[in-house]
């Protein structure tokens, strides 16, 4: 039996801000990393979170306190798609840009293992 990953390849090239280093997030720009060619970003409102992916091949990471100017320095980076943690507000100018989102969820379903190289549905990209 021979596991990929078919949804992965639908990442290549593209940037990918990952906002919210909890568990999930943490998750996410490992196997984004790992099995993908994006190009990708680390985001969180706590700098200390960004210790835990420092080493990670990320393009670029930040921090700031403020919502707002979180979101602001995330859509200045440029991103083609955007994986918001739950925690993160449907108020935050984040949902409202028109850059593409994908939840974490969404984003595991793309990347899962199948076998014999099953198709992924399509999702988030």
């Amino acid at each position: 039996m021979s596991l990929t990953n078919p949804g992965a390849a639908q990442f290549d090239g593209k940037r990918v801000a990952v906002v919210g280093l909890g568990k999930s997030g943490q998750a996410s720009l490992q196997a984004l990393t790992a099995l993908t060619g994006a190009i990708v970003s680390a985001w969180d409102a706590d700098i200390s979170s960004l210790a835990g992916v420092a080493a990670l091949p990320l393009d670029t990471a930040g921090s700031h306190q403020d919502p707002s100017h979180l979101a602001d320095k995330v859509l200045t980076w440029q991103p083609d798609i955007i994986v918001p943690a739950p925690a993160i507000a449907e108020i935050s100018p984040l949902f409202s840009t028109g850059v593409q989102l994908c939840s974490e969820i969404e984003l595991a379903w793309q990347l899962r293992a199948v076998d014999e190289g099953a198709g992924t549905p399509r999702g988030c990209v």
